[in-house]
């Protein structure tokens, strides 16, 4: 969805809106901060403490990072200044990968000069220091409590933020996202993570589908900006949800997770497909999307598989030497 959404844009297009809400691009990302929230939650009280639970999402989000970002600033950014690769090379290209893979979103322009879309090579990582910064805070709950009670009242700060920053149009950055941003995926992350713990108050299929439908209506019915803002987030976010607590986990365990490979690369491929191939629309979306996944699967099998699995033996090990003392 957000590759397809991204196209338009690239394109010098307006994006498709749903419901008078998001774009496809933009419920993908909600849909994802919601499903993170349920999942890592969970995760956070396995752990047990913040060391564990960090290094096992600095693994997942951080390794993956630094061939993509070689990729943007070496090989892309060489291949665009071939006349003058000394100069380019020795300039600031290896501090842009560290400010990439310490998710200070570095400054890609000049290899995005005379593009339809010339705002730089890697813009869709700026969901990334959000999500870190709701690991740090899933993190100090398991260090402080390791309860889950917190989290209800965590999503009802990130909802009254939300709402603050919606009405009043509040502009600002925090850890380089503008701030709406940043309080509304962290709310979806934060509603996720609190229907994790209540998970068995309402996991029956009368009071989702009550649920859904009261929220629909509402959404659908809504005249305050507001209001439909934030009924749209806990939409797509209880969507989510319910529907990811009916499959088994059996029918993706062992799955391979291209994911995040494709959420990394797809927009620097796309980049370069709109502007420098002389294609139309649907061919370029094609293209983009077989390179992408292309990438993703040598990121996933080289790269992000290599550092779970190692986070996992490590766990293991730690596990086994409590156990026996």
């Amino acid at each position: 969805m957000v590759l397809y959404s991204h196209h338009f844009a690239l394109s010098g297009f307006n994006e498709p809106v749903i419901a008078g809400f998001e774009s496809p691009g933009g419920i993908a990302v909600i849909l994802f901060f919601a499903i993170s929230g349920f999942l890592i939650s969970q995760s956070g009280l396995r752990s047990g403490d913040f060391a564990s639970f960090m290094a096992k999402r600095c693994r997942r989000i951080f390794p993956a990072l630094i061939p993509c970002s070689i990729f943007v600033f070496v090989i892309i950014g060489s291949a665009f200044h071939s006349n003058d690769l000394t100069s380019y090379l020795s300039g600031d290209v290896f501090y842009k990968i560290l400010q990439t893979v310490t998710l200070q979103n570095a400054n890609s322009r000049d290899l995005t000069d005379g593009f339809i879309y010339p705002s730089g090579m890697l813009g869709s990582l700026w969901s990334l220091p959000v999500e870190f910064a709701c690991y740090l805070v899933i993190g100090l709950v398991v260090s402080v409590t390791n309860s889950p009670r917190l989290y209800p009242a965590i999503f009802a700060s990130f909802l009254v933020a939300a709402c603050y920053v919606i009405k009043t149009g509040y502009s600002d950055f925090f850890f380089n996202v503008p701030v709406d941003l940043f309080v509304t995926r962290g709310m979806c992350f934060f509603l996720g993570a609190s229907m994790s713990m209540s998970i068995k108050h309402w996991n029956k299929t009368s009071i989702k589908i009550f649920s859904v439908v009261m929220v629909s209506i509402y959404l659908a019915t809504a005249t305050s900006g507001v209001d439909h803002k934030i009924s749209g987030y806990i939409l797509f976010t209880i969507i989510a949800i319910f529907i990811g607590v009916t499959f088994n986990d059996a029918l993706i365990k062992g799955r391979f997770d291209y994911s995040y490979g494709i959420y990394i690369y797809a927009f620097p491929v796309q980049q370069l497909c709109i502007n420098t191939l002389n294609v139309g629309f649907y061919t370029s979306m094609i293209l983009s999307t077989v390179i992408t996944i292309t990438l993703a699967s040598l990121s996933w099998h080289f790269v992000e598989k290599r550092f779970l699995f190692r986070s996992k033996r490590v766990t293991e090990k730690a596990t086994d030497s409590v156990l026996s003392n």
